[in-house]
């Protein structure tokens, strides 16, 4: 059976045809679906950016900022998909594959995004720090179960938790390195920042992960 897109997922594709009527587009480009996506604060796309620590409201506003508005219109049903949109649904699918899931929801979306690569969504969410890695961490640290507080002493992340960690660390360390080589020595310094917190979640979770590292 084909896999199906979540509730949110198919809201944020119908709610990328209103943003392009509304900013006036003939064709429905990527950033439409990624100001879809901040539209709902909570769709599991929101969620992992504010645990990046971005927020939506600022990352809408950005590429708002940087798109060149037409005559609005509501009719927007007909609207096409450009090819780079169509590509960002389709790596969507396949991180769903990826990521061994049977729906198809606003965090694949948001992957996809980044995945492709390119335009104004791929470049806003480049300029805010959000990288794939640390989107499939964040993912993932959301998709672990609620546990009452005092039931935890059992809970262990999943390998795949910190494998999507140590992959983000390594991204962002050539982000780091590409900004020394560059002398964007203030970029060079947030980028270290968020090494640092990457690492310290990575460390924690490591020692949650030995026996009796959770003591």
């Amino acid at each position: 059976m084909a896999k199906q897109f979540t509730e949110w997922g198919k809201q944020a594709l119908s709610g990328a045809r209103s943003e392009a009527g509304r900013l006036g587009s003939e064709y429905v480009e990527a950033e439409h679906i990624l100001l879809a996506l901040c539209r709902d604060p909570e769709s599991t796309a929101v969620r992992t950016l504010a645990g990046l620590g971005v927020d939506a409201d600022a990352l809408t506003a950005a590429i708002e900022q940087q798109v060149q508005p037409g005559t609005p219109t509501t009719e927007v049903d007909d609207i096409p998909f450009t090819p780079r949109a169509k590509r960002v649904i389709e790596l969507a699918i396949g991180e769903s594959n990826r990521l061994n899931q049977d729906y198809i929801g606003t965090e694949h979306l948001l992957l996809g995004l980044l995945k492709e690569g390119g335009g104004l969504a791929a470049e806003a969410l480049r300029d805010q720090g959000i990288d794939p890695a640390g989107v499939q961490a964040e993912i993932e640290r959301l998709s672990e179960p609620d546990t009452p507080a005092a039931d935890r002493d059992d809970v262990v992340p999943t390998p795949r938790v910190k494998e999507a960690l140590e992959l983000a660390c390594s991204e962002v360390k050539k982000e780091r390195d590409a900004a020394l080589r560059n002398g964007a020595l203030e970029k060079a310094a947030w980028w270290q920042a968020k090494e640092l917190a990457l690492r310290t979640i990575l460390d924690e979770v490591r020692r949650e992960g030995e026996p009796g590292g959770s003591d």
